[in-house]
Parts: C-alpha cells; structure tokens; sequence
C-alpha cells in the first residue's frame, strides 16, 4: 500500500504505522475544515450561552441570523444572498462581529484556510499553512488555539494530501451510502440480503476476493482491485 488516508485519529494513524509502514499517510482536508466548522460553532455556542444567561435577545437574534454563512466559504455566499450579498453580508456580520468579537477570529480563520486549499501549487500552501499555523496558535480565544495547535500536530500528513493529491472522499462517500441504507431499512437479518442492497445502491462494485485476503494484499503491497 502506497498511500493511507484517514481523518485525525490517533487510532487510524496507529493502524496505518503498525500495519503499513511504508504507506504516506495522506489526512484528507475534508476533515480539518470539519474541525475548523466546529470549532467556528463552539465559539458561537459560547457567546449564544452568555446573551441566553443575560436575557440579551437582541444580541442573541445577531447571531442567529448568520449561522448558515459562518461556515460557507465567502466564494459560495453569494448563491445564498444573491444580488443583494454584499450588502446584506456587511451589514450582518458587522452586526454580529460587534458583540461577538472572538467569532470574527474564528471566521476569518476559517477563510484563510479555505483560501489556503485554493492555493496552488504545493510550495503556496506549504508556506501559507505556516503563517496560518504561527497566527492562530499563538490566539488568545481558547477555541482557536486548540484548532490551531491539533492541525500543527498533522500538518505533515495534511501536507501529505496536497502533495500527493490524495482523498479518502470515495471511501467516506460509500460508508455513508451503506449508513443510510441500513437506517432507511431499519435492519436486515440477512447480511447476504443486506450485501446484494448495498451492490444495487453503490452500482458495480465488488471484490475480487474475500475482505481478508484483500487485506493482506494491502500489506503486501500489492494492488487492490475492486
């Protein structure tokens, strides 16, 4: 096996050294925009926790009412607003960075590193992750210094992603498809039944060999078909 990829755990990471040694282990960017989501939402949380307490209604409607473009990429914001986005987009959020100033750090976090997936090529993103790891770490809002400071812990597998041009986007696509049918289902007693569902939802997919075999290819190096 050449590459792995997984999110950030220990535990996958673990596997990947313990039974793959020579793999690059590749952390797919998909995972560390969903930190940065929800560490955009703890600081929300956090400032909507304190105007509840307070009885402050009008500072809690602020925030309210930007929840959804928090976590939208700024390029995308404009299929929300439309031909008014920027005004609205200022108005809001000025609105709302006023009594909530940790969340204006914690969004422009987020779009920097939005920005930095843009970039091109990999030596633009090697040298902006840096500056954006030495600027958040060193945050005074909780919330971002713990993102900031996890996303250091990885850069070099995160790197590994954008270097190689690696996603395990194929694989987290099919668990979900799999998730939901067995929901929708409420359970099958059959795993042969339950198999030919996923076959027929997943289109043609299969393995040349029994799942155990196929590992073992994978820690042989050899190739894995499916």
């Amino acid at each position: 096996m050449k590459y792995f990829c997984c999110d950030m755990s220990n535990g996958f990471v673990s596997v990947s050294r313990k039974n793959f040694p020579d793999a690059r282990i590749c952390i797919d960017p998909f995972h560390v925009v969903k930190r940065l989501n929800e560490m955009v939402d703890d600081v929300r949380l956090r400032y909507q926790r304190q105007f509840q307490d307070a009885g402050d209604t009008e500072s809690l409607k602020k925030l309210k009412g930007i929840i959804r473009l928090l976590k939208t990429r700024e390029d995308n914001q404009v299929k929300y607003w439309g031909a008014r986005f920027h005004e609205n987009k200022q108005r809001q959020f000025q609105d709302a960075f006023e009594v909530a100033p940790d969340l204006l750090e914690a969004y422009d976090s987020l779009q920097f590193f939005h920005d930095i997936l843009a970039s091109w090529p990999y030596s633009v993103q090697y040298e902006e992750l840096t500056e954006w790891i030495k600027q958040y770490t060193a945050s005074d809002v909780e919330e971002i210094h713990s993102a900031a400071c996890t996303i250091r812990h990885w850069r070099g597998y995160i790197q590994n992603s954008w270097k190689y041009g690696k996603s395990n986007g194929l694989s987290e696509g099919l668990n979900n498809k799999v998730k939901v049918l067995k929901r929708v289902a409420f359970g099958l007693h059959s795993f042969e039944s339950f198999r030919k569902r996923i076959l027929l939802t997943c289109g043609k997919l299969r393995l040349s060999k029994d799942p155990l075999s196929v590992l073992e290819d994978a820690r042989n190096g050899k190739e894995i078909r499916l």
